[in-house]
């Protein structure tokens, strides 16, 4: 799934599918991933750079956000496309939140899981 969307109606986990490399997609490539095409390849790429827009991948290849023990975080690689003013103001929106719910993240996480039954043939 590839998709451009507004980033005041993401959900907290797609913080972390932000690509922060979309300057590296043509014009034709990013006007198929809008929901209509009233956008012109201009505006797209300055409302992609301003953080008005974000392109979402579900594995990017230039993340704009990572996890660091629960938490999202801005990415290194974060300022290669958008403005330091949209990555900032993404930040203040996700930080001190847990992208997934904590007791499902920590059961899937945890190394004491119980073996599982034995089965019976």
């Amino acid at each position: 799934m590839t998709k451009i969307a507004d980033p005041h109606s993401l959900a907290v986990y797609e913080a972390l599918m932000i690509e922060g490399g979309w300057d590296q997609y043509s014009d034709k490539e990013l006007t198929s991933y809008l929901p209509n095409s009233s956008y012109t390849p201009s505006r797209l790429r300055d409302q992609l750079a301003n953080g008005e827009l974000v392109l979402l991948k579900e594995i990017p290849e230039v993340p704009v956000f990572r996890l660091v023990t629960g938490s999202i975080v801005p990415a290194e690689s974060a300022s290669v496309a958008i403005s330091g003013d949209a990555i900032s103001a993404f930040s203040k929106r996700f930080e001190n939140q847990q992208p997934f719910r904590s007791g499902a993240a920590g059961y899937a996480h945890s190394d004491n899981l119980p073996p599982p039954p034995a089965q019976q043939f």
